[in-house]
């Protein structure tokens, strides 16, 4: 059996209350998109991260368009509508398809500030 090495210049904050942070841990304030599902269950979750964020000075936008197996055409919106809000950061919340759309997203506006706040255990998606 072959050894792997894996080295990846990516932080990783995890534990009760990580997310009351979340302000600082977006670097020096700007305007951010947060990409996320479509679904009910996360509008108070939007709610609770704008507010840090806010708090924090970030304006913030929010696109709550992700559905399974995002396609190009959603990520298509979402490009639009980071590019037209002139976004320094992407934040990716919510499961493996919010992740992967706004890796999609942030790279189509050259983005370099992507944040990924994981609400699922899954393969390590916030870090690739």
């Amino acid at each position: 059996m072959r050894r792997y090495a894996f080295s990846w210049p990516a932080d990783v904050v995890f534990g009760a209350g990580a997310i009351n942070d979340i302000g600082e841990l977006m670097g020096d304030a700007g305007r951010v998109l947060i990409v996320g599902p479509a679904e009910a269950w996360c509008r108070l979750l939007y709610e609770r991260v704008s507010e840090k964020l806010r708090t924090a000075g970030w304006q913030v936008y929010i696109f709550p368009e992700v559905t399974p197996n995002p396609t190009w055409d959603l990520a298509a919106r979402g490009t639009h509508l980071a590019s037209e809000r002139g976004v320094s950061a992407v934040l990716a919340l919510g499961g493996g398809s919010s992740l992967d759309a706004a890796k999609v997203i942030a790279r189509k506006v050259n983005v370099s500030n992507l944040v990924c706040v994981p609400t699922t255990a899954g393969t390590g998606g916030e870090i690739s």
